[in-house]
């Protein structure tokens, strides 16, 4: 049964708190810190099976670390999920999913994949990412059992007409989705992984799957738009 884990930091950093106290000595003896190498499989459709993903894949198989792209769990630091693209791309399609604001006139045109660095400048940082915030629970989520928190998404690609933006899903309050995440622990051959998604519809989601549209420095809100997604998150 799963264990229902809503993001707390108060939780977190008490229990966080705890284990330093009970294993400080252990964790002394422990080598530098190291981050989570992991496996990402963007599916084509929604959790409900039917729904078609509008974040997805670039047709290439699963996304490893260290080959074409950078696939990590920031467990040194800020306990995120981020994939970063080096020579793979991410498909992106916002053609009808439009709901409110104004939206730039890309939106409405067909599916694309996101220019990989190489093509395009990005003054230094990512151009193309996805980022699930804090997975980990700040280290609070017990990784030998199975549990949910619920989370958000940061993302940024180049879009047709040669921009930088962001998708974000991060505050119901305006209107966003929350991100749900549902952990597996190991068992066997078969390795730890997390399950993500955008909250079909909730008290804290008044709408299912809605991310908001920003421009590369966030100062410009373009709208609302239902970006269903599933992704698989596996240890490498």
């Amino acid at each position: 049964m799963k264990k229902n884990w809503m993001q707390s930091s108060g939780l977190a950093v008490a229990v966080a708190g705890a284990l330093i106290v009970m294993g400080g000595s252990a964790w002394a003896k422990a080598g530098p810190c190291q981050e989570i190498s992991t496996v990402w499989t963007l599916s084509s459709v929604y959790v409900d099976g039917t729904t078609a993903s509008r974040i997805y894949g670039d047709g290439l198989g699963t996304y490893v670390d260290g080959s074409g792209a950078t696939a990590r769990i920031r467990s040194c630091s800020t306990d995120d999920a981020v994939l970063l693209m080096g020579s793979r791309q991410l498909a992106f399609n916002f053609q009808g999913a439009f709901l409110s604001g104004q939206p730039p006139a890309w939106t409405t045109g067909p599916a694309f994949v996101s220019t990989p660095p190489k093509v395009h400048n990005c003054s230094g940082s990512p151009c193309t990412l996805l980022n699930i915030g804090n997975i980990l629970a700040s280290g609070g989520a017990p990784r030998n059992q199975a549990y949910r928190l619920y989370t958000t998404l940061e993302s940024a690609f180049i879009a047709p007409d040669g921009a930088r933006y962001h998708l974000d899903m991060k505050s119901p309050t305006d209107g966003n989705a929350r991100v749900v995440v549902d952990h597996y622990p190991a068992s066997g051959n078969v390795k730890e992984s997390w399950l993500v998604y955008p909250e079909p519809v909730g008290v804290d989601s008044p709408s299912p799957q809605n991310g908001t549209l920003f421009s590369d420095d966030r100062s410009i809100d373009y709208g609302q738009f239902s970006m269903p997604f599933y992704i698989n998150i596996s240890v490498k």
